[in-house]
């Protein structure tokens, strides 16, 4: 069946349209009502990461014994695109990016026997190493428990119930628990370390072991049936440990119990990571979403559910969301509903202004059809609603109804001309069905090379072209079908005008006005259509030395009511330093209050990934991530900027910032640069230059650098002579250090569900000062068992400075020196910078490369383009299908550099710069502006083959097609303007573009591409049709 038939077929059979469009609205409601919803797309970041401890060693021998081997394995997997390590003391971090679009389970299958490969040249002491392939994760909520007097223990505890309860939700994927403090069972000597009496606590541990047991045992075959064997001695309560037998007195029958020479004490490990809330202790739950489901429902089941906890839990236990995805969502959803109702009411309105009210409110019914059925086909292909899918939507409220408007105005020519309703409404919309079509087309061939950008960025927008395709594929079948339907009803015979007339194409009133001036322009513009294309040519070249001017960027920052500072303390210092840093920042920050609503603190290490621009920090001691809820989004820009400048007087010795949130896949830090090379030394003296140029660039704040600073560390020599001396060896003086330092593991306790640890401890007092542990005794082999040796007689005691930290990028170290902005443009800055580094002297070996913004953006910015080409191939191939001529398609692509013209005033005076969703707008444009071309050049065909000369055929295009492309001009710019005004500065520079290249385009295409024509195609068209009909 031909495209044309559709209306016909429409419009005969009344009964059947009309029954299945119920049957279409119908499934459009209840798929956008059970549609998945989340707050953005799910981007499967092929990430994984490696944690390999290696406790006492530095962090060269992390970099030497556990790093290297473990990269070099690693990067022998064939789709691994990036291995970066981080080395500190005792631990190593590995992150491993696979090319984009390889297989990851796959992949991360090989990882893991690389590693298993690896693992035997590793050392024998290490922890791990322990892979994370769910690197990408993004919890749905967070939630902060909280108590008033409640130790760790209990809170945990009543962590634990909400977190089972939270399980048994159908929706909810999983749930984690941070914040939570480990206890330890701690058995401190109640006798002085001295030579006489130092005990044996390994002989002490060992024993320990082998009474808290649970041993597999044998079975029994009695009478054909079978009894299995369990020996158990697990020790249930800490209370029974002090009454374990030790050792007894052949003699006296004396016992020796645990007791009498160790006090027992539960309490809690020192800890790695905390969490605050409001000021007090908390434990966080993050809770993660199953795949493909509803956020907001299952935010309404978290909801009911905490409320029935709440009656169970006691009273001083409090549960607060520290991020609420679901609520998020639902925000975006109801401004959705609100902008397509403004959309609704635009396009009524400018349609109304220019067809009165019958044939507007007409046009206007497209536009909720359209996107009904487009909820359904999201619904069949499992695509979702998020901010970005929703923000297509908008997009395409303003495009869907151009099909309708063309349609409805070429019935209304149709009824004009005395044609019947029945024969106007299907005839109207079969007679533009192909222009129609192409141009439908041709806006989805521009969209369609986007969804196959082979990047995170591509996944991140890929809900744009998916779904304005489907929303434009929906308009079309809903202009072929419902509007020539809607047109038989409502629409009336009108007023017959003589076709022949001269006159006939000028309306009269204000619009009649209009036409009169285009007249005259357009009779001008063909008269000298050369100094038309000059004159459009300097305005172009204008164009180019604005786009300079406007500046380069990549994503914006989130418009939300948080945001996140911070805090870096030099590296070696203690987690209690960083705790007290933590709460004088508090302390500053209550000064802040009602604008802050709450703080939440995670100490040692970043919070759980609740956001895709959100920061993520491994264990760290010397860092802490504050999460500041304000009272709306427009507070957070404003305090951000306000607490850098108070945060430049540092507390203490911190590096404290403050970060709005990020948009997209952005990068770390705005300004970055790596310098490469293999001597630390050099690498050093490098970044620290680097650092001194980036501090006198304005607008550059928080200039730091990768490596971090030196840190404080004592080998202990053991010398061999001495030892030998006295029967003791290396190994046996590090495991006496260790446990003078950290205790002696002798097993666990079983509390429930949870195993904790029985440390045996030396007195405290050798943590405190390294004279005493120099001093400590040294229990040796001799003949009595008494004897011993200070440790300072057989070991040197040699203090050393250690790098903090090494960084390496696919096998080479290198330092990263990154810094923020304030005022100007992270791509000012660098480029500022790069001619400041060609003007110091080049070291053999050592080579810099731009990192942060710059880097993601070259990435983002090459697929546009490669997509944006693609997309401009098929729309010249759709044009030449269409026009069969080279011609033709030419001048229609003509429209496009003018578009830019309008792009880049658009970019100016909305003080937007050129960034990823502004390249992603020209992208957009590409497609849409042609179609206004394409209708111009169909009409100007249609009548020189009626027999008219090319001029007066250019002349009465323009007249006859100016009022649908103003109408389709106006109402795709009315229905993008809530995305320009309320949109926020995500989506204003996309929205900037497309409206203002749109309206100059417009202006310019209805006399340029008349003019184009007159020079590219001239008479030969007319004379070719006149040549055929002699034939």
């Amino acid at each position: 069946m031909q495209v044309k038939q559709l209306a016909k077929l429409a419009v005969s059979y009344r009964a059947v349209t009309l029954t299945a469009f119920i049957a279409l609205t119908y499934l459009g409601i209840s798929s956008y009502q059970s549609l998945p919803r989340r707050e953005m797309p799910s981007i499967p970041v092929p990430i994984a990461q490696i944690i390999t401890m290696y406790p006492g060693a530095s962090t060269l021998d992390v970099e030497t014994f556990v790093t290297k081997k473990l990269e070099q394995k690693l990067s022998e997997i064939t789709d691994v695109k990036i291995v970066s390590s981080t080395s500190k003391p005792g631990i190593s971090i590995i992150l491993v990016e696979l090319v984009y679009g390889r297989p990851t389970k796959e992949n991360w299958d090989k990882m893991r026997n690389k590693v298993e490969e690896a693992r035997s040249e590793l050392p024998s002491t290490i922890q791990g190493p322990l892979i994370n392939d769910e690197f990408s994760d993004t919890a749905s909520l967070l939630l902060a428990v909280t108590g008033k007097d409640e130790t760790y223990p209990q809170l945990k505890t009543y962590a634990k119930q909400i977190r089972d309860r939270l399980k048994r939700i159908s929706s909810v994927g999983k749930v984690d628990m941070a914040g939570e403090q480990d206890e330890v069972i701690h058995l401190y000597g109640r006798v002085k370390t001295t030579a006489k009496n130092l005990p044996n606590i390994w002989r002490v541990a060992g024993s320990l072991r082998s009474k808290n047991i649970i041993y597999p045992g044998a079975s029994l075959y009695p009478k054909n049936t079978q009894v299995k064997l369990k020996t158990t001695g697990r020790i249930q309560k800490a209370e029974e440990l002090g009454k374990i037998i030790l050792s007894r007195d052949p003699k006296s029958g004396k016992v020796v119990m645990l007791q009498d020479l160790y006090n027992i004490e539960r309490t809690l490990k020192r800890p790695k990571h905390l969490i605050r809330y409001e000021g007090k202790k908390a434990i966080v739950l993050s809770v993660t979403m199953r795949p493909g489901l509803n956020v907001i429902k299952m935010g309404e089941k978290i909801d009911k559910a905490l409320l029935e906890l709440k009656s169970a839990l006691p009273k001083s236990i409090q549960l607060a969301k520290v991020s609420d995805q679901p609520q998020l969502v639902d925000e975006s959803i109801s401004n959705f509903m609100v902008n397509l109702f403004q959309a609704i009411a635009i396009v009524l309105f400018v349609a109304m202004l220019f067809m009165g009210f019958r044939t507007g409110l007409l046009m206007a019914i497209a536009i909720p059809l359209s996107m009904l059925i487009s909820f359904w086909i999201m619904k069949l292909i499992g695509w979702d609603l998020q901010q970005i899918s929703i923000a297509a939507l908008i997009i395409a409220l303003g495009m869907l109804v151009d099909n309708a408007i063309v349609i409805t105005d070429n019935i209304f020519t149709k009824l004009e001309e005395g044609y019947t309703t029945f024969q106007a409404s299907w005839q109207g919309a079969a007679e533009l069905a192909y222009p129609v079509l192409m141009s439908t087309l041709t806006t989805i061939a521009i969209f369609f090379p986007l969804a196959l950008m082979p990047s995170i960025s591509g996944d991140f927008i890929r809900s744009i072209p998916v779904v304005v395709g489907i929303v434009l594929a929906c308009s079309f079948f809903v202009a072929m079908t419902i509007t020539p339907l809607m047109s038989y009803y409502f629409l009336k015979p009108r007023t017959i005008r003589n076709k022949d007339a001269e006159e006939s194409d000028v309306e009269t009133g204000w619009m009649g006005s209009i036409q009169v001036a285009y007249r005259g322009t357009l009779d001008y513009a063909l008269a000298y259509p050369k100094t038309v294309l000059m004159a459009a040519l300097v305005g172009f070249i204008a164009m180019a030395v604005g786009f300079v001017l406007i500046g380069k960027s990549f994503f914006p920052a989130a418009e939300r009511d948080m945001f996140t500072i911070e805090v870096s303390l030099p590296d070696g210092r203690s987690i209690e330093a960083t705790t007290q840093v933590v709460k004088d920042v508090e302390a500053l920050l209550n000064k802040y209050r009602p604008r802050i609503k709450t703080i939440t603190s995670f100490i040692g290490k970043g919070a759980p990934r609740f956001t895709g621009g959100l920061k993520q920090e491994p264990q760290n001691a010397s860092y802490a991530q504050l999460v500041i809820r304000t009272s709306s989004p427009s507070v957070t820009p404003g305090l951000v900027a306000k607490l850098n400048k108070v945060f430049a007087n540092k507390i203490a010795e911190a590096s404290i910032t403050a970060e709005q949130f990020k948009r997209g896949p952005s990068a770390n830090n705005p300004v970055e640069l790596r310098v490469y090379g293999d001597d630390l030394v050099v690498l050093r003296q490098l970044s620290t230059q680097v650092k001194k140029l980036l501090l006198r660039i304005p607008g550059t704040v928080d200039v730091k650098i990768s490596s971090g600073t030196k840190i404080f560390n004592v080998d202990v020599k053991v010398d061999d002579y001495r030892a030998s001396l006295v029967g003791l060896d290396n190994l046996t003086v590090a495991k006496v250090t260790q446990t003078l330092l950290e205790g002696y593991n002798a097993g666990t306790l079983l509390d429930g569900d949870d195993e904790i640890p029985i440390v045996i401890r030396a007195n405290t007092v050798f943590q405190k000062r390294l004279t005493i542990l120099q001093n400590a005794a040294i229990p040796i082999r001799a003949e009595k068992t008494s004897a011993s040796a200070p440790l300072l007689e057989i070991a040197t005691f040699v203090p050393r400075w250690d790098d903090a930290i090494i960084q390496r990028r696919n096998n080479q170290r290198y330092v990263t020196i990154s810094c923020g902005v304030n005022g100007v443009l992270a791509s000012t800055v660098l480029s500022t910078l790069r001619k400041q580094l060609k003007r110091l002297p080049q070291v053999a070996g050592y080579r810099y490369e731009a990192a942060g913004e710059e880097e993601k953006r070259s990435e983002g910015f090459k697929d546009l383009a490669d997509a944006m080409v693609l997309g401009i191939m098929l729309i010249i191939l759709l044009l030449i299908i269409q026009f069969n001529s080279f011609r033709h398609a030419s001048i229609i692509m003509m429209t496009l550099p003018l578009s830019m013209i309008g792009a880049i005033i658009g970019l100016y005076v909305t003080f937007n710069s050129f960034g990823f969703m502004s390249f992603l707008g020209v992208v957009s444009l590409c497609g849409v502006v042609v179609n206004n071309a394409i209708i111009l050049l169909d009409y100007v065909q249609t009548r020189i083959r009626e027999g008219a000369a090319y001029l007066d055929a250019l002349k009465e295009a323009g007249l006859r097609r100016m009022r649908p492309i103003l109408l389709t001009t106006l109402t795709t710019v009315g229905g993008l303007l809530p995305l320009l005004l309320t949109g926020g500065a995500m989506w204003n520079g996309m929205a900037a573009v497309l409206i203002f290249g749109l309206l100059v385009s417009t202006l310019l295409t209805l006399v340029i591409v008349p003019c184009f024509y007159v020079i590219l195609v001239g008479d030969r068209e007319q004379k070719q049709f006149e040549a055929s009909q002699e034939a």
